[in-house]
């Protein structure tokens, strides 16, 4: 600098500002001004709270994190659930975790941890194939019947309640019935019209194959045709005449078509048997029951699988009673004549427009060729003894 001048003194502050303190020149300088530091906000806000400060706020954001939980879950959790506390849900539930073994890992084994200690406690009786929940509940609705139906008989009981007792008891009249034998089922087959291998007067000049069909369906006995009235599956509020398939003597088909033949000779014995019981020549109880049985494997293979049969819109076919028999071609069945004896026993009276709905179109075009192919006597065989 030139000399005279005044020499200042710079003097940089922490925040960056110049402070001047004055010339030092000879002269008495000026007192410094202490500016201090723009404190930061955690030394500001934080550092120079108090302990209980801290504490209230750190309750503060705990509180409100809870607040914030409990309106998600409340958002979240499902509205209207009840839980059914009766008796009635009590014990289905305390069944069903006596049923489970919960010592078994279900991702290992779910049957074993639903049903596990069940299967363990219930073994198949030796009178059923198979033996589950449902059979159970069977049984015991079974025992309860009994107790209901062994009760006497009092002036408030229903018409209907008291048919079930008189039908109950005569069936626990063990000495009436060993006293009667197979008389009632003699009496009861000549009002059906006869069965060949007992009752030698029958002839093929009387058999009537529609009426015996009728007389046959009216004591729950399908024969070669099954036929009820229900609702039809494209307008349940309508009911209609349903015809389908039989049902086989021995329930399944495959008993029939596969190298069963431990299980058929069994079937035929029992046919044999029964015959000879009611009186049948030997000879010709076995010649006609295997003729029956060869007549049924026939049947058979006319049947459609029931694995074939659960589309139920391919199987559904209405018609008339008169567009029956052109279904059922090669034999002259009078399908309005059997219709009318099925139905007058409820002065019903039906004619050729009559809607039915038919399951089986299959079947039904093949039976009438083997109906004529087989005697009337082997037709009644089946009309009769197999499937009661």
């Amino acid at each position: 600098m030139e000399k005279g001048s005044e020499k200042t003194n710079n003097v940089l502050s922490p925040s960056g500002v110049n402070l001047t303190t004055g010339p030092t020149s000879g002269k008495t300088p000026h007192t410094a001004i202490d500016i201090p530091l723009r404190p930061t906000f955690s030394q500001s806000c934080w550092k120079r709270r108090t302990f209980l400060e801290k504490a209230l706020f750190l309750v503060l954001v705990v509180m409100a994190v809870i607040v914030i939980a409990t309106i998600i879950i409340a958002s979240t959790w499902p509205r209207g659930a009840n839980v059914c506390l009766t008796e009635e849900c009590i014990r289905t539930s305390a069944r069903i975790i006596d049923a489970m073994d919960r010592s078994v890992d279900p991702c290992d084994d779910f049957f074993e941890h639903a049903c596990g200690t069940w299967n363990r406690r219930h073994t198949i009786p030796d009178d059923k194939s198979n033996y589950n929940t449902f059979r159970k509940l069977g049984d015991e609705l079974q025992a309860q019947l009994k107790v209901l139906i062994e009760k006497p008989l009092t002036d408030e009981d229903s018409q209907a309640i008291k048919k079930v007792k008189y039908l109950y008891q005569s069936c626990m009249n063990v000495s009436l019935i060993e006293a009667r034998q197979e008389r009632p089922l003699l009496a009861l087959i000549e009002d059906l019209g006869g069965w060949p291998v007992v009752n030698r007067s029958w002839t093929e000049e009387t058999f009537d194959l529609e009426r015996q069909m009728a007389k046959f369906r009216l004591v729950n006995s399908r024969g070669i045709i099954n036929h009820w009235v229900g609702p039809d599956d494209k307008n349940s509020d309508v009911n209609v005449i349903l015809l389908d398939q039989p049902l086989l003597g021995m329930q399944n088909r495959e008993y029939f078509l596969t190298s069963q033949d431990r299980v058929l000779r069994a079937y035929e014995e029992m046919a044999i048997n029964f015959s000879k019981a009611l009186g049948a020549d030997p000879a010709e109880a076995e010649r006609q029951m295997r003729d029956v049985i060869d007549f049924e494997i026939k049947l058979a293979n006319l049947t459609v699988p029931e694995e074939n049969r659960r589309d139920t819109e391919a199987i559904y076919n209405k018609l008339t009673i008169a567009g029956l028999s052109n279904i059922m071609k090669g034999f002259d069945f009078d399908w309005l004549k059997y219709m009318n004896a099925v139905y007058e026993n409820v002065d019903i009276k039906v004619n050729a427009t009559e809607e039915v709905l038919l399951y089986s179109t299959s079947y039904l075009s093949q039976l009438g060729h083997l109906l004529k192919a087989t005697p009337k006597s082997g037709s009644d065989h089946r009309c009769d003894g197999s499937e009661r």
